[in-house]
């Protein structure tokens, strides 16, 4: 049962088999009401696969740089969602730093405990386990949060709107379902892909919202269209139309395990059954979620920032991350530290691979060396 920010009663879900490592969780509803600017498409929705995979055909041409913008101009709109969050803390305290986590695209925000409660691939296992509490939600047209125009209402900036937004409400800590907790004093930002890219936007639009990013899955090279050519453009509504179809063409999917490995999994570092249980546990993405991304100089960012991507990933590194992740220095060129690493052995979705566990004690070591929990 989850709970709104509407209501001030409280129910706290005690994660099942608990460990020493234990962690509780609250999960809750939060209304968020706000105007933003919009993209406006100028391609018309799309009618069926053959017009979502011609429009792929058209992106991933060799002269689609030289092509007009798929988007004629841009209009305000009101954005009236709701945002579905679990907030996890460490059993008998309240952790004074917070990380709020942004998952990427084909991911809920079960990306940061995937497998569950004792999983090696759990995130905010580790992240309770070393004193932090974690703020995860569903971005938007994903899990429990709201699932609108895959065309005008999930971009980039939009999503940038509504992280901001969260962010708030935990700086104000008027989150009445969390009352009981104490307020945190700091709170950080980890954001994966996608989520890293707004989390990037996020401290360019406001530089002062954070007191220290991690992007995982992300370097800021353009992402390669490789990503968009594995997911195949098809309609998530034509592909799983028992969970999808009620969706809007705008919503797409790949529909083959193997792309699911293309796009996240470097082989042999990883299970079979790990690629199996995130095959069914995918999420569609936003047509307007690829086309509206781009790199934002976030050079007022004066807090930590750590860059941290597999050796392999293949959306943000062709493959191959050795010596590309220190370029987005002069984006972060602010940021104090800033730090990079490649975690070796590993593709885009960092979280999935048998060294998972190495790469959250990078992450958190570099949290306690540079923001005091």
């Amino acid at each position: 049962m989850r709970q709104s920010l509407a209501f001030l009663s409280i129910l706290p879900l005690v994660l099942t088999h608990p460990t020493k490592h234990a962690y509780q969780c609250i999960d809750f509803d939060v209304p968020l009401s706000f105007q933003a600017p919009s993209l406006e498409p100028a391609f018309l929705p799309f009618k069926s696969h053959y017009d979502s995979v011609a429009f792929l055909q058209s992106l991933s041409s060799r002269t689609s740089s030289d092509g007009p913008s798929p988007y004629k101009g841009q209009s305000t709109i009101d954005v009236n969602v709701t945002i579905a969050a679990q907030f996890c803390f460490p059993p008998g305290r309240s952790p004074t730093t917070v990380q709020i986590l942004s998952h990427g695209l084909g991911f809920d925000h079960v990306y940061w405990s995937f497998g569950g409660q004792n999983s090696e691939y759990n995130y905010v296992k580790a992240a309770t386990a070393a004193g932090y509490s974690t703020l995860s939600y569903d971005r938007l047209g994903n899990g429990g949060s709201t699932k609108g125009d895959a065309y005008t209402l999930n971009q980039a900036t939009i999503e940038t709107e509504v992280l901001k937004r969260l962010t708030d409400h935990v700086r104000s800590w008027d989150i009445p379902c969390l009352s009981h907790l104490h307020a945190p004093t700091k709170v950080t930002h980890v954001g994966h892909s996608f989520g890293s890219q707004i989390t990037n936007q996020l401290v360019s639009t406001y530089p002062n919202v954070s007191d220290g990013i991690v992007l995982t899955g992300y370097s800021t090279l353009p992402a390669s269209v490789d990503f968009a050519i594995g997911t195949n453009f098809f309609l998530a509504k034509d592909v799983l139309p028992q969970i999808y179809g009620n969706l809007s063409t705008g919503y797409l999917i790949w529909d083959q395990q193997s792309q699911n490995q293309y796009l996240f999994l470097h082989w042999p570092n990883f299970s079979p059954q790990v690629l199996a249980e995130g095959e069914q546990n995918k999420w569609p993405l936003s047509i307007s979620e690829l086309l509206s991304t781009s790199v934002h100089n976030a050079t007022n960012f004066s807090n930590p920032a750590l860059i941290i991507s597999g050796q392999y990933d293949g959306v943000f590194c062709g493959f191959n991350c050795t010596g590309v992740l220190p370029q987005a220095r002069t984006t972060f060129s602010g940021a104090t530290p800033f730090e990079t690493y490649v975690q070796p052995n590993t593709g885009h979705g960092i979280n999935l691979h048998y060294n998972s566990t190495g790469a959250y004690q990078v992450i958190n070591n570099f949290l306690a060396r540079n923001v005091k929990n």
